[in-house]
This record gives C-alpha cells, structure tokens and sequence, in this order.
C-alpha cells in the first residue's frame, strides 16, 4: 500500500487559479482522472506511467515527515496574531500592497500606486533609517577624522599633558556598560530570531513534505485519491480493456450466459409491435378493394386491440425481462471493441498531462526530502550559518573587549613611571576608527537591506493570508490577468475553497470546474457531467431492474395478457370488421337501399357470414335483401337477387351493390389484407409460432437475425392475405404472444441472478465503486492545511525571524557606535 500523510500540522487559521487554455487543461486532467476510476485498483506491473522513482520516493517521503515534522513547531492563536502585527509594522500600520493590489486596474497603475507609496518621506524614512544613519556618520567622521593628524596642534597625541578628571572615567565606563548590555540583547535577539527562522524552515519542511506525500499517494483525511494511485489505475483500465483481461473475461462470460435474455425481450416486443403495425395498416383498417375502391367497411377489433397492445407493450418495457436485457445491453456498448479502443486511445492521451504534472512535483521536492540532503542542510543550519547570522555579535564583542581594555588602561594606568602615557589614547583612538569604518557602517548598511527586503515579504505573507475569493477577483485586474468571467468564477471558487478554506469540508475540484451550454445557457459542473455520462445509464438501469423485481417476474401470466388472448381466441376478426355507416349513408350506389328499412341493418352488418354475439351477419342482410327479389346461385353467402320484378328496384340495386362490396371484402383473390411476418436471414416468410426449443435452451426458428457482433434484431416481411386466412392470423397471434411471453419468462428466470448479481458485482466492482472513488476523491481539503502551514513556517516564524535578526544587527550597530562615542571622549580628553 502506499504510504499516507502523517497527521496533519495543526492549522493556524482555517486555510482559503486562468486563459481558455487552463480551463481545457483542467477539464482534461479531470476527464483523466476521472477516467482512471472506470476499474478496480489490480496489479500494476510495467506501468510506464509509474516508474521506480515513482514509488521509492514513498519511503523517503515518510521517513522526511517523520524527521521533519517531529521537529516542526506551529504557533498558536495569540502567537499568529502578533506574528501578523509584527509583519503589520513592517509595512507602516497598513497593509499597502493588498490596498494597492485592490485599487489598481492595471500593472502600470500597480506599479505607480506602489512607488508613490514608498517614496513618501514619512514613509521611506523609518524604514531606511539604518541605511540613512550609516550614511550621515560616515559623513560626521570624515568631519571629525582631521583631528587624528599627528601634524595637528590639538590632537591628543601631539599636544601638552592634559589632565583626566573622574569623572570623564565613569562617564565612559558606564557608556561601556551601555553597550556590553546591548550587545548581549542583540545576541539575544539574533539567536531568537535564528530559532525562529530555524523552526520556519522546520514547518515548511514538513509542510512540503506532508504536501508531495499527499499530492503524489493521496491522502485518507480528508480523502484525495493522489496522482500515483490515479495513474496506477488508468494505467489497470487500459489492460483491463484488453481481449482476456479478468474485466472481459468476467464480463463476457456473464454477457454470453445471459443472451437468451436479449433474444427473448427483442423477440416479444418485435412480435407486440408488429401485431400492432400490421392492425393499423389502411389495408386492414379501411379494406379497399384491388382497384382502390373504398369498400366501406372499418376493423373494428383493430381499433379495439390498440389499447390493450399499448398496456402489454408498457408491461414488457417495465418488466423484469425488459430491465434485465437493459442492464446487459448498456454493459454490453460499454465493453465493445470500439468503445474499449476509444477509451484506451483516449486515456493514453490524457495520462501525458498528469505524468509530467507527477514528474514536475517529484522532480521539485526529491532532493528537499533525500534524508542525506537534509541531514547536511540541517547541519549547515545549525553550524555555518549559525556562525554567518553571529558572525556580526563576534565582532562587536571583539570591539567592546578592545574598548574595555583602551579604557581600563586610561584608567588605571595613564601615568607610566611618572610620566604621560599616550598608548591608552593611541588605543581608543584605533578602537574609533577601526568600529566605525570596519564594523558600523557595513553592519547599518547590511541590517538596513534585511529590513528593506522583509517589507515585500511582510506584504506578500498578509496578502497571502486575506486572499480568498472576493480577494482573488478584486486584485486579478492587477495581476494583469486578463480572464472571462466564466473562468474568473473558477478561479475564485478554487482560491475560495482551495486556498482559504471557506465553508470547511472537502471540496471537490470538479465541482469547480463547470461548463455552459451554448444552447440553454446554463452551467453545469464536471463532476454533474461525468456522473451522468459514466454512472448515470449504469445506475439508471440497474435501479429500473431493482424496481422491476419489487413486481412479479412472469409476463406470460400477468392478467392483461391473459385477457388480451381470450379475447383473440372468441373473436374472429371477420366479425368485427363492421361497415362504416356515415360511409355507407354517403354513397351514391349504396345509400339508397337505406330507404328500405329492413336493409338499414347494413349500417353495422359484418364481414362474417353468420351473426356474431349480436352482430348481423353477411346472410342476414342478405336474407333481408331477399324480400325484395329471389336471391340468385353463389358459391358464398354474399348472394345478390333478383330485382327485375321488386317491388323498391332503387332500394334492391343498391342492396345489391352492397353485397357486391361484401363479396369483394371475404373473396379469396385478390387478397387485399395483409398479414405481415418476420423474415428469417434466407429471406423466407417466419412465424415465431413455430419456433421451438432445441432442449438445451436454445431455439429454432425464432426469427431473429444475428448481426456480426452480439446484438439481434428483426426483419418484417410483408405478407398478402384473404379474409379467411387474415381472421386466422389473428387469432394465431394467441399463440404469438403466448410463446414469445413463455420464452420471456424462462430466460428471464434463467439469467435474472447472473444480470442483477453476478453482472452489477462486476460492475460495481470494475466500474462504479472505483469510478465514484476517484470522482470524489478529487478533492482540495488538504490544501488549507498545507497553505497554513506554509505561511506559518514561512511568514510567522521565518519573516519575523529573518526581522528580528536585521533589527539586532542594527542594535549592535548603534551599541558599537555608542562605544565610538566613548573611545572618541576618551581620546579626547
């Protein structure tokens, strides 16, 4: 397992980026990552994405947080809060660079805000009061060397014996002591803030380390999935996508158990819809005759049938066959060759952007965390530059030990044998020099450039500290970054969430990544995206199968289907085939038989020749039509008579005409009714009532054609047909459905655990559950944490360090020149 960060550095303050070609780069590396989710973590060997360095890095990383942040010291509230002052009183009580950041529209406007800021005498002249001191005594003494001439008439050494009072003794010695307590202050000061600057370096160790351990191998809390699982993972999809990885054995070997299932809901809902389309067809529905003509008569049934069919149709799509075979089949395109190589290609692209992202983060921090690299840089520390930050107290001890001993001459001893002694004189004079060219002036000069440097540190760490988003956008016209809004709102959410921490939690990157539709205009966000692309027709299909199994699992039993067949099998769909009435009254050859009252039983006579359950039959109309003539020879019960001798001639040629029309509707040939079937792959007429089953779960003769890959489908051909054999296919349609529901069933039964148990294991377990792991897991709770504690170890222990070391250099610099003072009097005198 890889290795996780090592607890967490307790945060100083709760912790808070630009062209189109940033916005693409981050939509990409999502869609990378995010891809890498689409399988479980496996075996990872030979990953190029991963090297060796990669992974030995692991150790180093451990062993440097352990060394690192043993040692790493936070501060606590009160002590951030006057870590802030201090860096506060740097820049003159106000933060000037975040005010000028915020006021200026441009970089020229940030750089005139700034140097009109800085130039500003009651500004300038505290801060660079140590520069302008070494200046003005480097002026004093060229004034006040003259008198160290020998050639001069008052200087000391030349002129008369003078006399030394007490008191100028005490004067000086207290003046003495002054500065020996200075300096032990300085000392003091400078070793405090080494410790400061020290345990900064510490912090940011730690802080850098923690930062590359949890950026490279992920973190546990708050989760972050990490670059090096990621890509070990993208780079298990791209093998798992391959023919014979366990991915595609497991999957196919479900897939290939499970396709009776697919055969069976393709062949019920085809063998539905097409009873369906063949009873709509005009030929059925309005019977017309081989010529064209309109015969007058509506299939009543088929019109009857529509709603029924609709109900049966919506119980197979909602279904537990219909939910299993959509499972399958939405598993089934995301495993296909062309899916599998698109992915592969797509994820071979998109692992370069994060492998040189892993690359760079790798490259930045390896020497930082080499344990022999910091074991020298923590020894340099705390030996040479130790020695470099104390080398200025060195020296002005040296000079303090030579005033003292100047001065203890001139006390005790001024008179040697009786006569004047000029070498204590001599001595304090050298002291003066020495102090003021050799250590005075270049300890102002290097404690003021300290002080001057930490002021852009001092603003840029408080400006750090107040940016979050609103921040972020204010100053960004300063910056020079010139963004549209869209990714402006991005950037500020990441410094928002990212950076400063608003709101808590774990914020999810891809939540901050959105885009908008050109279309609607509304915005939609990259994780949103990615789960209705990736696990959306996934979860959609394997929750519509739960709910379906809550319902009963059999079709064929169901009590709508069982209706639907009884009625078929009692009604011969010749009985139902009824004459139009506002048809028959509209036509001229027809209509007037209706005058005759007896043959207005033709507005609802059928095409059946007896009466059926109360429908007239073809022979009762014509029975009533033989009132008006003896009915002459026929070979069917349509039978015209004979209307020479009737008694309403106009009434007995119509009645004829209209049997005319009935004889046409039940005549053997031309057949005018269709009665369309599937066509099998050698193009011959099939009918799934004579299917069978081959014993083995197999089945012949089912009609279904088999493309290349696994999918199945039907073909429709269509089939002329008489009234008799018309009526008889669709009362065969009983059998129909009957045996298309019955075959529904048993795969239904048969495949029901492989689909809804065996395949969504494999799913969640190659797909879903790895795939939510990494969506979710691109997360930035780690980063506040990580920016505090950059800024703790940085700003509030090694800018105030780095500070209080330039402010004792000053110190020692004005104790030396207080003791210049002294070895000047006592030179003097």
């Amino acid at each position: 397992p890889r290795p996780r960060s090592a607890p967490g550095l307790p945060p100083g303050r709760p912790g808070p980026s630009n062209s189109s070609e940033m916005s693409r780069s981050v939509h990409r590396l999502a869609l990378a990552v995010v891809l890498a989710g689409c399988v479980a973590a496996s075996d990872t060997s030979g990953n190029p994405w991963v090297v060796p360095k990669d992974n030995s890095i692991a150790d180093d990383v451990t062993q440097a947080i352990s060394d690192y942040c043993s040692g790493a010291t936070m501060l606590d509230d009160a002590q951030v809060e006057s870590a802030k002052q201090d860096l506060l009183n740097a820049l003159g009580g106000e933060n000037f660079i975040l005010d000028t950041l915020k006021s200026a529209e441009t970089q020229d406007d940030l750089s005139s805000e700034a140097l009109e800021t800085v130039t500003a005498p009651g500004w300038i002249i505290p801060r660079a009061a140590p520069l302008i001191g070494a200046i003005l005594i480097l002026i004093v003494f060229c004034g006040c060397c003259w008198s160290t001439c020998p050639c001069c008439k008052c200087c000391r050494c030349c002129s008369r014996e003078r006399q030394s009072t007490l008191k100028a003794k005490v004067v000086v010695s207290m003046f003495l002591g002054v500065c020996f307590i200075s300096i032990a202050a300085g000392l003091a000061q400078t070793t405090a803030g080494f410790g400061k600057a020290r345990d900064g370096f510490m912090t940011m160790s730690c802080t850098s380390a923690q930062m590359l351990n949890a950026t490279l191998f992920g973190e546990d809390d708050p989760f972050f999935v990490g670059m090096v699982p990621a890509l070990d993972t993208m780079w298990t999809l791209s093998t798992q996508l391959d023919d014979g990885s366990p991915l595609m054995t497991d999957a196919t070997g479900v897939l290939d158990n499970t396709g009776p299932i697919q055969d069976a809901v393709t062949l019920a809902v085809d063998t539905i819809n097409l009873m369906s389309s063949v009873l709509e067809l005009p030929a059925n529905l309005h019977p017309k005759s081989a010529s064209g003509e309109d015969l007058l008569h509506k299939c009543q049934l088929c019109e009857d049938v529509a709603v029924p069919l609709a109900t049966i149709s919506s119980e197979l799509q909602s279904g537990v066959g219909a939910a299993l075979a959509a499972a399958r089949e939405e598993v089934q395109q995301q495993l296909n060759g062309g899916s599998r190589s698109g992915v592969q290609d797509l994820l071979r692209d998109a692992a370069k952007p994060l492998v040189e992202f892993k690359n760079m983060i790798r490259s930045t921090f390896a020497s930082f965390i080499d344990p022999d690299v910091f074991g020298q840089i923590e020894q340099h520390v705390n030996t040479t530059v130790f020695a470099a930050v104390n080398v200025f107290c060195l020296g002005a001890s040296l000079l303090l030990i030579s005033g003292f001993i100047a001065t203890g001459c001139w006390a005790l001893r001024e008179r040697k044998g009786g006569s004047y002694a000029r070498c204590p004189h001599r001595c304090s004079c050298c002291t003066m020099c020495c102090a003021v060219l050799c250590f005075v002036m270049p300890v102002l000069v290097v404690g003021g450039l300290l002080g001057v440097v930490a002021i852009p540190l001092a603003g840029m760490c408080l400006t750090m500290d107040e940016l979050d988003g609103p921040t972020f956008r204010e100053i960004v016209p300063a910056l020079g970054m010139d963004l549209p809004e869209d990714q402006k709102n991005m950037m500020a959410s990441f410094v928002d969430q990212c950076i400063a921490g608003t709101g808590g939690g774990n914020p999810n990157l891809l939540d901050m990544v959105t885009s908008t539709d050109s279309a609607t205009g509304a915005q939609t966000n990259m994780r949103a995206q990615l789960m209705s692309t990736v696990s959306g027709p996934l979860d959609t299909v394997f929750d519509g199968l739960a709910s379906a199994m809550d319902g009963s699992a059999s079709v064929a039993g169901s009590q709508d289907i069982q209706d639907f067949v009884a009625m078929l099998r009692r009604t011969p769909i010749d009985a139902r085939i009824i004459a139009d009435s506002a048809k028959v009254q509209a036509h001229a050859a027809v209509s007037p038989m209706l005058s005759y009252a007896p043959l207005m039983v033709g507005e609802y006579t059928s095409a059946k020749c007896a009466n059926f359950t109360g429908d007239p039959g073809i022979s009762h109309f014509v029975d009533r039509l033989a009132e008006l003539g003896p009915k002459l020879p026929g070979s069917s019960c349509a039978q015209n008579v004979d209307c020479s001798g009737s008694s309403d001639p106009s009434a007995c040629n119509a009645g004829n005409a209209y049997v005319d029309l009935k004889r046409t509707l039940i005549q053997p040939t031309p057949r005018l009714y269709r009665c369309d079937v599937f066509e099998s792959s050698l193009g011959t007429a099939c009918d799934p009532k004579d299917m069978t089953s081959d014993g083995s779960g197999g089945w012949v003769n089912d009609c279904l054609l088999r493309s290349n890959g696994s999918g199945v489908t039907t073909s429709v051909k269509e089939v002329s047909c008489n009234l008799q054999e018309f009526t008889a296919y669709v009362q065969g349609y009983e059998d129909r459905i009957l045996k298309v529901l019955y075959r529904l069933d048993n795969a239904t039964a048969d495949t029901q655990t492989l689909i809804a148990t065996e395949l969504r294991n494999i799913v969640d377990r190659y797909i879903l559950n790895p795939f939510l792991t990494i969506v979710n897991g691109i997360t930035c709770g780690f980063m506040p944490v990580a920016f505090n504690g950059f800024l703790n170890g940085f700003c509030y222990q090694g800018v105030i360090g780095f500070r209080m070391m330039a402010s004792s250099y000053v110190l020692f610099a004005a104790a030396v020149l207080l003791m210049c003072l002294a070895m000047y009097i006592q030179w003097r005198l």
